[in-house]
């Protein structure tokens, strides 16, 4: 299957009386197959770049990653939400078309899916990010589970761990919020799930960090990881030093990072970290 994480990222700001600045989606890049065989390259974040829409699955490659593209195709292209939408009949909106898909997927190919949809209601300070979980399974119709919205908080939190290295990614966040004084920040989720992956303590997890984010302001996001000193982009593995879509870069410590020299960028935040690995710095 996978390794999902998502997770709330709190404002220290005391001024906004801590309520959440962005919601992030990571996963891991490795699909595996019965017969033994398994590839690193495989999309399995999504996001939106007309709608405050992120997404992400673990589960059955097939149907998860063809449907998702689908959604956001959908999307992005006006064809399924109405302008000015509420964040609720959005969520409405992408539960049906996923159900629609799900009901005519033959049944002796359907295999166990959860696909993650985070939005967002209104802008600025006062907007509302939202969570929706949806289970799929075999001979069962799919199952939409309660919307959570992002609480308030001085720390960031994880909200969802999924796929067979669920347990694995959420004793890392313990070890690392134990172990190192950066705890309960964007940085220590991210940096815990790149240790988890790192690490393959789940056979069925492996390949580069995968990203995608919210913000209180804009669109979906997707972002580049700098991991084993190359640069992957959805999984993919790029060589071009060209950065024409002003795609953002981070390392496995979240590190803000410089396309071109691998490096964080200058006038970036450093995080503090004790540990490093790939070639990664």
């Amino acid at each position: 299957m996978t390794s999902l994480l998502t997770w709330f990222a709190a404002d220290g700001k005391r001024d906004v009386d801590y309520l959440p600045a962005s919601v992030y989606i990571a996963t891991d890049s490795l699909i595996t197959w019965g017969d033994g065989d398994d590839w690193q390259h495989g999309k399995k974040v999504f996001a939106c770049s007309t709608s405050p829409d992120i997404f992400g699955f673990c589960g059955d490659r097939l149907f998860a990653s063809v449907v998702l593209g689908q959604v956001v195709n959908s999307i992005d292209s006006g064809y399924l939400f109405v302008e000015g939408e509420d964040a609720t009949r959005r969520m409405s909106k992408v539960a049906q078309l996923i159900r629609r898909l799900w009901d005519t997927y033959p049944d002796s190919k359907k295999d166990k899916v959860h696909i993650v949809h985070v939005t967002r209601q209104g802008e600025g300070v006062p907007a509302r990010f939202i969570c929706q979980e949806h289970k799929l399974y075999p001979n069962r119709a799919p199952e939409v589970m309660p919307p959570i919205v992002a609480p308030p908080g001085e720390r960031s939190r994880a909200i969802m761990a999924r796929g067979t290295g669920q347990s694995a990614v959420l004793n890392s966040i313990v070890e690392w919020n134990r172990q190192y004084s950066n705890r309960h920040t964007s940085r220590a989720m991210f940096s815990a799930f790149c240790l988890s992956v790192q690490s393959r303590r789940d056979s069925f997890t492996g390949g580069a960090p995968q990203l995608v984010g919210l913000f209180r302001i804009g669109n979906g996001r997707s972002f580049g990881v700098v991991w084993e000193d190359q640069l992957f982009f959805d999984g993919l593995s790029t060589l071009s030093k060209t950065n024409k879509d002003g795609v953002k870069w981070r390392n496995h410590t979240f590190e803000i990072v410089d396309h071109k020299t691998r490096q964080r960028a200058e006038g970036a935040a450093q995080h503090i970290h004790t540990y490093d690995f790939g070639g990664n710095t």
